[in-house]
């Protein structure tokens, strides 16, 4: 305070009534020759210069003020970006700058790798205080003033630039890395070589991590591919990698930034899935044999057939995209792929994969995949993570059954279908497979739709061979959900099975016939079904058998009588045996020949029943040369004629 006070006095007494101002103009200049591409600090020069009016006094009276007057003061300067030149936009204080001498500053520079070589300026905002002379006092006075600063780019002797950087890198999987560059320095490139140096989470392929780009000049351009493999569980980040380009007459390198992507370009939003689990069911087929018909059976396994249902958002531009399921499990099996075609990023897709069973009811890992076309022409494919896939029982509800299907009757099976879904099911046709001992008369019957919580009754009919306590039999399901169409269920249901009749049953046919003789037939049979009495079997034969004996109706002794024989009683589980005398005639030849048998009986309530037609084999042997009277007559003629030689020999004797 003590000196200002003493120049405010000097000025008051040595000054007129008038007022004088000295500003600046500043000039900024990088003196370094930057090269496209570069990074780096470099330094700024930056100088002021005073600006005077045309009516300054420049007398001995100003002259000892002139050095305070001349001086900026508190310089403060902040550069900013100019394509292609970008500063560092930071604040530097020079603080005071006397006229004609210059002042330097270290700041961060960046010139664009497209830069063409010449002098580029960027402006710079200059903040200053400067001194006017008034009448009484030194006045201070707050400035700011934009300069440009000057830089010159100028390519360095051997450099490169990339003008072209493609890749696709996902993570646990490995990619194609493509990259184009150009000579951007003053001289050739001789033999030059592109070599990657990569460092972890990137690994490079050993036979695909250097590319020889030859002679390269000035202006030109060269491709190099190399193929990097990404480590598992990666983040989805920016990684560095080293382009390191080697000639005969230089070796430059540079760094890139290279991101990893998920895995996956899709993202499953929802799925659901319809599949059953795998049934093992009979197959029941009848065949003929000389004894009559016969019922053979095995088992077969009925796979599921049903549908998995999912909608994925798409996250990336993906061409000639195919969806694909596949399963850790070799129980489940897709039957078809999906052709998407291209996609676009956000995109959303509904996918339906046909998905045969033979998995018993459980929660199995699928995953979802699509293969397409990278921006190579090359084939990829992107995997979503692990998707719950369930495998269960039937949609369709069997809610209620009623049968009366019997032994040897054929009756009516009622079930009541049920849909317990919040989905329509629609062309839905159904078939019964029934074990051996039941023979379905009719085993088809179609449904048009089922609505969420709708049931419907449809009908089958059945006869049993025999009595069982609980007959397990099984119900075949196609069926249509939305555009899904012939999915394939199975599922099981019993029933009683009860005696309410007799069921007859052949267990052997013995006895043999000679052409032109007569031998009696022994006809083993058993009762499956319920209590029968008064039980008469009837036998009727076809030319060239008939029947042999006659007599009059006395069944009660057990004779052969006229084709018909008299059993009596046969209580239900119990064995019974008719005989019946046949004649073959002497013209029939040797085989199997076919005749009926036909039971009639009382039931437990008196009633008069027929059993089925039931056809037996009866067989004609040819006559054998000896038999029994044969051979005696012969040895009996054999034991004359020796006893005949004997006597003869003693008479001449």
């Amino acid at each position: 305070m003590g000196i200002k006070f003493e120049i405010c006095l000097l000025l008051i007494f040595l000054t007129p009534a008038l007022a004088y101002s000295i500003d600046f103009n500043f000039y900024a200049v990088i003196p370094e020759k930057i090269p496209p591409g570069d990074e780096k600090i470099t330094t700024l020069v930056i100088q002021s210069e005073v600006v005077t009016g045309s009516s300054f006094p420049l007398d001995e009276n100003l002259s000892s003020l002139l050095p305070a007057l001349a001086t900026a003061k508190n310089v403060r300067i902040e550069p900013k970006n100019n394509y292609p030149i970008e500063v560092e936009s930071i604040e530097h204080i020079l603080g005071d700058m006397p006229s004609g001498i210059p002042k330097s500053v270290q700041i961060k520079i960046k010139v664009d790798e497209s830069a063409l070589p010449g002098e580029y300026e960027f402006p710079i905002e200059v903040h200053y205080t400067k001194i006017e002379l008034q009448t009484n006092s030194l006045v201070y006075s707050s400035c700011e003033k934009t300069v440009y600063g000057k830089v010159k780019v100028e390519g360095k002797d051997y450099d490169f630039q990339i003008t072209s950087l493609r890749y696709d890198l996902k993570e646990g999987k490995e990619g194609r890395l493509e990259i184009e560059i150009e000579n951007s320095g003053l001289y050739q490139l001789k033999n030059a070589t592109l070599l990657l140096n990569a460092t972890p989470p990137f690994f490079a392929d050993a036979k695909a991590s250097s590319a020889f780009l030859g002679t390269i000049n000035p202006g030109e351009r060269a491709k190099a591919i190399f193929r990097l493999r990404v480590a598992k569980n990666a983040e989805m980040q920016m990684y560095p990698v080293q382009l390191i380009l080697t000639a005969d007459n230089a070796r430059v390198s540079k760094y890139i930034g290279l991101k990893i992507e998920n895995h996956t370009s899709f993202i499953v939003e929802e799925v659901k899935s319809l599949i059953s689990e795998q049934k093992i069911i009979p197959q029941t087929y009848r065949t003929s044999s000389p004894y009559g018909n016969q019922t053979q059976s095995q088992m077969i396994a009925v796979q599921g057939r049903g549908a998995v249902f999912a909608k994925i958002k798409i996250l990336d531009h993906l061409k000639e995209a195919r969806a694909l399921l596949s399963f850790e499990t070799p129980l489940l099996k897709t039957e078809n792929s999906q052709f998407l075609g291209d996609l676009n990023t956000g995109e959303g897709v509904e996918l339906k994969f046909y998905v045969y069973s033979s998995a018993p009811p459980s929660n199995y890992c699928g995953k979802i995949s699509i293969l397409y076309k990278n921006e190579f022409g090359e084939d990829e494919i992107t995997e979503s993570d692990c998707i719950d896939i369930a495998v269960m029982s039937s949609p369709l509800e069997i809610k209620e059954v009623h049968s009366n299907v019997a032994l040897g009757v054929s009756g009516d099976l009622d079930l009541t279908i049920r849909n317990p879904n919040n989905f329509t099911i629609s062309e839905i046709e159904l078939f019964i497979s029934t074990p051996p001992n039941i023979i379905p008369t009719s085993s088809v019957a179609y449904i048009d739709e089922l609505k969420p919580g709708e049931e419907r009754s449809v009908k089958f009919r059945a006869i049993s061979e025999s009595v069982s306590a609980e007959a397990k039999l099984y119900l075949i399901e196609r069926f249509r959900v939305g555009d899904a169409r012939d999915l394939i269920t199975v599922q099981s249901f019993s029933i009683p099975i009860s005696a309410k009749t007799a069921k007859f049953e052949i267990l052997s046919v013995s006895g043999e016939l000679y052409p032109d003789s007569s031998n009696e037939i022994r006809v083993t049979f058993r009762n499956s079904g319920n209590y029968a009495k008064n039980v008469v079997v009837e036998l009727s034969v076809s030319p060239p058998l008939s029947i042999s004996g006659a007599g009059s109706w006395s069944g009660l002794i057990g004779q052969s009588q006229s084709g018909v024989y008299f059993v009596g009683s046969v209580p239900a589980g119990e064995v019974a045996v008719a005989n019946f005398k046949l004649k073959a005639d002497k013209d029939a030849g040797s085989g199997y020949y076919p005749a009926t048998l036909k039971i009639r009986y009382e039931d437990e309530e008196g009633y008069l029943k027929d059993s089925s037609p039931i056809t037996i084999s009866i067989a004609v042997r040819e006559r054998p040369i000896l038999n029994a009277l044969t051979i005696t007559v012969i040895a009996l003629f054999a034991i004359g004629i020796i006893l005949t030689l004997k006597f003869a020999k003693r008479r001449k004797k």
